[in-house]
């Protein structure tokens, strides 16, 4: 473990409704152009099939809100996704946490996990994620589970799940208008 939670309870911006949040995200960071970087981390290919720069690590780091301190970290090669990354950090979860994380997080494979350490999630859905509305549950929001294909597919499906339909005011930079765009978030029925 890298660090633990640090933040107490009036910690503005570390707890939410009782829960201590905690988000996970990843960004890339380029690495010297050295052979043995290169060997690990491998290189982007360039449109024509030739290398493209200098090799790319891939960062994955949960951190506590609030306070920022990090609760876990990993990184690896480039080539592979976020996705195949986080379960490696889902370790450093427990019973009261509620994960935050953007749309790449929002595969069921990866909120069952989360689920399965015990802690809440908040996940932005894709818009093109369709879910599977089983009822209209309290205030209108709907009770889902993944779509049917994967369920038919996936016996080991992940228990329903609300989704929240909101609408974002984001300060974007200048030059772009973002007002008004939708976005939808996951989060578990318990």
């Amino acid at each position: 473990m890298l660090a633990d939670s640090v933040a107490w309870r009036d910690t503005p911006g570390a707890f939410w409704r009782g829960l201590r949040t905690v988000a996970l995200d990843g960004t890339t960071l380029q690495v010297p152009d050295a052979p043995a970087n290169k060997a690990t981390f491998g290189t982007r290919k360039a449109k024509g099939g030739g290398e493209n720069g200098y090799p790319l690590l891939r960062l994955l780091v949960l951190v506590e809100t609030g306070t920022r301190a990090v609760l876990g970290a990993v990184f690896g090669p480039f080539c592979e996704g976020e996705t195949a990354y986080a379960s490696s950090l889902f370790g450093h979860l427990r019973a009261g946490m509620l994960l935050l994380a953007d749309r790449g997080f929002d595969g069921w494979e990866l909120m069952k996990a989360i689920q399965a350490e015990g802690a809440d999630f908040l996940i932005r859905s894709r818009l093109a994620r369709t879910p599977l509305v089983l009822r209209r549950g309290y205030v209108g929001l709907p009770k889902t589970s993944t779509n049917a294909s994967a369920r038919n597919l996936h016996s080991h499906a992940p228990a329903a799940r609300r989704v929240l339909p909101v609408r974002l005011r984001l300060r974007p930079p200048a030059g772009q208008d973002r007002r008004g765009e939708h976005h939808r978030g996951a989060f578990p029925l318990e």
